[in-house]
């Protein structure tokens, strides 16, 4: 299984509003996601409102600004949707559940200008990973505070 999470953040995707920078984000990465062949995708979205919008959108008005990317979003799945083969999932999950896509959507602003693939853990990702999947502490634990070892 593979999964994608996708976090756009508003300073990144310049003249959006916050659902716009969203919902561009979730497309970029099903794109993405498409061309690098994966049939199982689940996107993790913290936005509320952009999750209900795609939930329920047969049923609401969605926002004029809205139209072209969800014609888009839609498009995209309609036409390479493979019956059986096929698994995309949208969920909406908390911020607070969710730090890692956080961390690592922070990390490649500031230090990257393309996606790529991380090959391993870096940084302080593993304490991200272990607070979601909850086997880490609530709080990231430094080694004796950088101070060297810690003579009892």
């Amino acid at each position: 299984m593979y999964y994608l999470c996708v976090l756009a953040f508003l300073h990144i995707i310049s003249g959006l509003n916050e659902d716009e920078g969203f919902m561009w984000g979730v497309l970029t990465g099903c794109i993405q996601a498409l061309q690098m062949g994966f049939e199982r995708t689940y996107i993790e979205l913290d936005h509320e409102d952009v999750f209900q919008n795609i939930r329920y959108q047969e049923h609401i008005v969605l926002p004029p600004e809205l139209d072209e990317v969800f014609r888009r979003f839609n498009s995209l799945h309609a036409i390479h949707y493979n019956r059986g083969v096929t698994d995309r999932k949208v969920t909406s999950i908390p911020l607070v559940m969710n730090r890692t896509a956080e961390y690592l959507a922070r990390y490649g602003m500031e230090h990257m200008s393309v996606f790529a693939e991380v090959p391993d853990s870096f940084a302080d990702l593993q304490s991200f990973l272990d607070r979601d999947m909850g086997v880490g502490l609530p709080f990231q634990v430094f080694e004796a505070f950088g101070l060297g070892d810690v003579i009892d």
